[in-house]
């Protein structure tokens, strides 16, 4: 993506709970032990900010210290062997929790656990009608650093088969939840969150990105389904908004979009991604390929998603609508550099100003494109600062800015389309402007039988 930021990047591992007696890891300038979370009797302690829980169980991530899984403990409140077997002990990332019950030992089934008073005491006050047992990352309890109460409860896994189990209210089980306006952002992310890193985005932080892959030719005269070319928007659960240069001289069948995304190279996130077939491809009939002037299509997909806390989709403006000078975002999966060929592989953001049509006609005339450029009504810009900009591969991903007065809801300014290199000073980046063709989108999606709800905000 066009992030020319050269900042180090957060490596993440997914690690199995198995690992109870591998060798220890310490944090906290080896005062504690990383630790599954279930495994440690006490949160409180060494929330001193270097090795914390956060809001979202926002572990600092350090190379010698604690993967997003686990917590610093203190060794004297390290729990050894959980209440549970030597079977059914692996909690598998992204697998539903009806997926669980199936593996190992049943939710009824408490031979193996270990009758201490405490145990026995914990055992009655889960599975209730108000609670169940879920892998701690899908509770969505606050924790503090001084809510006592409030960490007990989280790390309450009275009668959980699995030692990643926390008893958590029902009504606080993300996987459960299902959105109910568009454009939601997930600022902290989801489950974990990146703290060590500028330019990453949080897991499920922009739910409505959507990747575009293509079977095109990889150089070796075969045809790869993994070819990433472009970015996009969910708008519907069955339509994606993206670029039409994406999507120029390509059929239906040669792209593949996938939702839920956020390190394409991994397949152990909390939750699964959906990928869907494209059934039909439906571009700006006034799109100009030489310069992208009506830079937009729409992908109509064979299956539609199904909307969840890490796939949603994104708000559009009404007609014409002008934008607040606040800092919206952009994201993708594009090249830092303009001439680099490398894609990231974690979802990347920038966060960008919008730039007024003219302001950015005069700065994008300072550049190569001389000083008669005349920049099209069809286009809006944002950016300019140093570094900071989208770049090549990010072509059709959204730009996205805070809706007035709700600082968590976001709509779609912007379709990234084209620059003068990429995070050059002064120089703006330029997308199509989603406002101008809001009635266009209507139309479509209102012959399509879908109507205009799904990215509405009331």
């Amino acid at each position: 993506m066009r992030i020319v930021l050269n900042v180090l990047c957060v490596a993440i591992f997914v690690l199995s709970f198995d690992c109870i007696t591998c060798e220890k890891r310490y944090c906290n300038e080896g005062l504690g032990v990383c630790t599954p979370f279930a495994q440690c009797s006490n949160l409180t302690k060494f929330n001193d900010g270097s090795d914390h829980l956060s809001v979202r169980f926002n572990i600092e991530l350090e190379t010698d210290a604690c993967h997003y899984m686990e917590l610093c403990c203190d060794p004297e409140d390290v729990i050894e062997e959980p209440f549970l077997g030597n079977e059914g002990r692996t909690q598998h990332v992204g697998e539903s929790i009806n997926d669980r019950d199936n593996r190992g030992s049943s939710s009824s089934d408490k031979s193996n656990l270990i009758s201490t008073p405490e145990t026995l005491s914990r055992l009655q006050e889960c599975n209730s009608e108000t609670h169940e047992c879920i892998p701690f990352f899908y509770c969505n309890t606050d924790t503090t650093t001084d809510g006592a109460e409030t960490l007990t409860t989280r790390n309450n896994f009275a009668g959980c088969d699995h030692e990643s189990d926390v008893c958590c209210n029902k009504n606080e089980n993300i996987a459960r939840m299902v959105p109910t306006i568009c454009g939601l952002r997930n600022k902290d992310g989801i489950g974990f969150s990146v703290t060590n890193s500028i330019d990453e985005a949080q897991y499920a932080e922009f739910p409505w990105m959507a990747s575009l892959t293509g079977k095109l030719f990889d150089g070796t005269n075969n045809k790869d389904w993994t070819n990433y070319f472009c970015g996009g928007s969910l708008i519907h659960p069955s339509v994606v908004l993206t670029g039409a240069h994406c999507v120029y001289n390509l059929t239906a069948s040669e792209i593949k979009v996938t939702l839920g995304e956020w390190d394409t190279k991994s397949t152990k996130e909390i939750f699964d991604t959906s990928v869907h077939q494209v059934k039909r491809i439906i571009p700006h009939e006034d799109f100009v390929p030489t310069n992208l002037y009506n830079d937009v299509a729409l992908l109509i997909l064979k299956t539609p998603a199904k909307l969840s806390v890490h796939i949603n989709t994104i708000c559009l403006p009404p007609p014409n609508n002008k934008i607040a000078q606040v800092n919206c975002f952009a994201s993708g999966w594009g090249s830092d550099y303009y001439g680099e060929d490398a894609y990231r592989t974690n979802l990347k953001k920038v966060e960008v100003p919008p730039v007024p049509l003219r302001d950015c006609q005069e700065a994008l005339r300072a550049t190569k494109l001389g000083p008669r450029f005349k920049i099209h009504p069809s286009f809006m810009c944002a950016g300019g600062e140093l570094g900071v900009d989208t770049c090549t591969g990010d072509g059709g991903s959204p730009l996205v800015c805070p809706v007035p007065g709700k600082s968590e809801v976001y709509y779609q300014a912007g379709v990234v389309a084209w620059g003068i290199e990429c995070g050059k000073e002064n120089v703006p980046g330029v997308y199509a402007n989603v406002a101008k063709f809001r009635t266009w989108i209507d139309n479509k999606m209102n012959q399509l039988g879908y109507g205009t709800s799904s990215y509405t905000l009331e």
